[in-house]
């Protein structure tokens, strides 16, 4: 677990960083496809809830996003659709 926690502990920087310098220019969504981090010892996906959090200026468009099969509707409506004037 302690590998674990410093794994997230780097990447929360790495996260922090980006924000900082481009928080205003892109938008970035986290999400994870399993949530056993706890675990590791597990190579199966379990049921555990993993967030999705989104930062940026498309932040709204992933506000009913609830897990990873939520994203791709949600990107393709706001950086597809949109840019090409088809979104509904």
């Amino acid at each position: 677990l302690a590998t674990a926690t410093a794994l997230v502990e780097r990447l929360d920087r790495f996260v922090s960083a980006l924000l900082d310098a481009l928080a205003s220019l892109v938008t970035l969504v986290v999400t994870s496809d399993h949530g056993n981090l706890e675990d590791a010892l597990d190579r199966r996906h379990t049921h555990a809830e993993v967030p999705l959090i989104a930062f940026g200026p498309a932040t709204a468009a992933f506000a009913d996003a609830r897990d990873l099969r939520d994203v791709a509707p949600a990107t393709l409506v706001e950086f597809i659709l949109k840019k090409l004037g088809r979104a509904a």
